[in-house]
Order: C-alpha cells, then sequence, then structure tokens
C-alpha cells in the first residue's frame, strides 16, 4: 500500500515566484516552505513482473536499481532539500537540473546534462480556478525519475494502472518509452480542458444574446486569463517538443544492448505531440 501526500488545502491560485535570491550561487536548493514533504514511489518494472513500494528513506532507492530492466522513482512534494539533493546523488544529476526542479516557474523545455535528459512539462488542472503544475522528468538509460509538486489532480495515475496490469507496450519497452507515456498523459489531460471552455463560452455566447446579465463581462474576462494561461503553457512546450521532433537534441549513447534514448521516443512522439500543435495554434 502506498502512502499518500500531503496536499494543499485551501489554497487561493498559485503564482510562480522564485525562490532562490538574487545573488545565491547557481545550483543552490532553497525549498518552498508551504510546499509537501517528498512521497518517494518506486516502480520497478519489466515483461513478467513488477515491484511497487513507498520509501521513506530516499537511500533505500538504491536498493531497486538494475532490480528490473527499468525504474520509475516519482516524488510527489517538493518540501525537503536534503531529499531531492540525496535523489540527484543517487542518478548523478546536476545541481542547476536540480535548481530547476524546485523553482517551479520553468518553462517547459528539453535539456540535456552527459547521459541523461531533463524535460520540464506543465500538467493542468480545472477545479475552482484553472491551476498548473510543474512536472520535471530526467531519463536515464535505465530509469526514469519524475518530480511532481504533489497537487491533486495528478494526471500519471493512467500510466501506473498500465505498468501494474501489464496493459499495452510499456512493460516490454525500456525507459524511453515510459517517458514517453508520462508526456503522452500530460498532454491528453489538456483536451478536456480544453473542451470545457469550449463549452463555457457557448453557454456564455447564448446568455449574451438570449438574458444578459451584469456579471457576463467579468466571466468573459475571467475565461480570457485561463485561456491566456493555458497558451502560455502550451505554446513553450510545443517548442520544446517540436525541438525533439526535429531533433535538435542531441541523443546520449545508449548502453551495449539497450536502445534507449532521447531519439528514440521520436517516433512515438511524432503522432501524439502533432494534436495540441495542430489544436493550439496562435493567433
Amino acid at each position: 500500500m502506498t502512502t499518500k501526500p500531503q496536499r494543499y488545502k485551501g489554497r487561493r491560485a498559485r503564482t510562480h515566484r522564485r525562490r532562490t535570491p538574487p545573488g545565491t550561487p547557481p545550483g543552490t536548493l532553497i525549498v518552498d516552505p508551504e510546499a509537501p514533504h517528498p512521497v518517494i514511489r518506486v516502480l520497478a518494472y519489466g515483461p513478467e513482473e513488477y515491484t511497487e513500494r513507498a520509501v521513506e528513506d530516499p537511500q533505500r532507492v538504491r536498493d531497486f536499481l538494475n532490480t528490473r530492466p527499468v525504474t520509475w522513482v516519482d516524488v510527489e512534494g517538493l518540501g525537503d532539500a536534503k531529499t531531492i539533493s540525496t535523489l540527484g546523488e543517487i542518478f548523478g544529476l546536476h545541481r542547476l537540473a536540480l535548481e530547476d526542479v524546485i523553482n517551479v516557474h520553468q518553462r517547459p523545455k528539453i535539456e540535456q546534462y552527459g547521459d541523461h535528459h531533463f524535460i520540464v512539462a506543465r500538467m493542468v488542472k480545472l477545479g475552482e480556478k484553472l491551476e498548473t503544475e510543474q512536472l520535471s522528468l530526467f531519463l536515464g538509460q535505465h530509469f526514469v525519475l519524475t518530480f511532481e509538486e504533489g497537487y491533486p489532480g495528478a494526471c500519471l495515475d493512467p500510466v501506473r494502472d498500465r505498468i501494474r496490469k501489464g496493459q499495452g507496450r510499456i512493460r516490454q519497452a525500456q525507459p524511453d518509452y515510459l517517458a514517453y507515456a508520462l508526456l503522452d498523459a500530460v498532454i491528453d489531460s489538456y483536451f478536456p480542458i480544453l473542451e470545457e471552455y469550449g463549452e463555457r463560452l457557448e453557454t456564455l455566447e447564448d446568455e449574451i444574446i438570449t438574458q444578459p446579465h451584469p456579471d457576463t463581462i467579468a466571466r468573459i474576462h475571467e475565461i480570457k486569463r485561463d485561456m491566456l494561461t493555458l497558451r502560455r503553457v502550451i505554446w513553450p512546450q510545443r517548442e520544446a517538443l517540436n525541438a525533439l521532433l526535429r531533433n535538435d537534441i542531441p541523443a546520449s549513447p545508449p548502453r551495449p544492448g539497450s536502445t534507449c534514448g532521447i531519439a528514440m521516443i521520436t517516433p512515438f512522439s511524432s503522432s501524439t505531440w502533432s494534436r495540441p500543435i495542430a489544436s493550439w495554434a496562435p493567433t
């Protein structure tokens, strides 16, 4: 049984602010004091079996590495710099990348650090307010490491279910396919939200024609602000993923006998990521 992370409760709409004061040495990890404490879940799997555990001590992650063809370590909550730093040491991550993990105002991007890649995407949740959450993903030759802010409504659960049930090709594939599946889940989560806003706009249009109300203008402005937020999320992600499709991101050398590498995502991603690119063009 896995432990559920603590969540932010009763909060107002979040704004992304830098936690690192000007003049701080690069790579300094300063966490948000309001961020949830990290909860670490490990999924190590192969074609025949999988192991899933929640671990409290990040050093225990070492016990799962190389026990299966793929190890996915998911961290929900960014409230402890020591945990994040320890995981960085275990996986050999660059301090600048870890700093970007904690500073959750990052634009979507894909960067190479030695033998692994660092990918930033943004998840979107629509409740009372439209909110976004940063997903930081590290793809290595035998692992995928993800960091989530720890807010409710994460869209990665369907990927976990596919691994548990052995659905599709995910258990037969390498870590590159897992990275693809996670990014695909993020992008798929945009479409219900875009459809919801389309329905809200149609309702407003009908109200304006048949029964105008004094708060209609305020509701129009609220939807406009939310759509601008969506654009700021989707458009940079489009550019980052297009760079991957153009092979502007160099492929890391795979280990002997492995096909894992950022270039191996491209055959899967070209059809998946063309959908939001086509449906969300600037005007």
